[in-house]
Formats: C-alpha cells, structure tokens, sequence
C-alpha cells in the first residue's frame, strides 16, 4: 500500500513533437481542420470531427455528389453535396 510515485521512473524515450502529415493522392482534395472541427468545402464550412483538429483530412469522390472523408488510411465518414449537414459516419477501415 504504498505511494506509485515511490517507483516511479521517467521514461528515457523521447517522443516526437508532431507526427508527420498524412500523404493523399494528388488526385484527392485535401482540407485543414479548424479548431472546431470543421472544414471548408465548396464555400460552406462542414463539421468532420474535433478529434481532427489541427491536421488535415482528405475527400476523395465516391460517386457524383458523394465524397469519402479519410483521416490518414481511414475512412471516416462521407460528405453529401445536396445536403448542407455534417460528415455522415462510416465505419473505420483502411483504403485500398
């Protein structure tokens, strides 16, 4: 019953500052997500998610209309363009 902090040790590794950003196909659109979670996008700001604050997502074309939102290699949700609401979830997985 005594106190963690009499064992404790401080780890000797250093982990980086920032993580390098994600890399999308050139043939992606890429977007920076603002503090509240929201993107620009077709001149309309569009909430994805605060869990992405501070890096970028990106949208790659479904099918007309409908785009596909990836955080690094994972799908996150879609965006509707006929629909002025937020990222429409999808469940996680990697792209191909």
């Amino acid at each position: 019953m005594e106190r963690p902090a009499k064992y404790y040790v401080a780890s000797s590794r250093h982990l980086p500052e920032r993580l390098a950003p994600w890399a999308y196909p050139a043939s992606w659109g890429k977007r920076w997500v603002k503090g509240s979670g929201e993107i620009s996008w077709q001149g309309k700001r569009r909430f994805v998610g605060e869990a992405f604050v501070g890096d970028f997502v990106g949208l790659r074309a479904k099918r007309a209309g409908v785009w596909q939102v990836y955080f690094g290699p994972l799908l996150v949700g879609e965006l509707h363009e006929a629909e002025s609401g937020n990222l429409r979830t999808a469940r996680y997985r990697q792209r191909k």
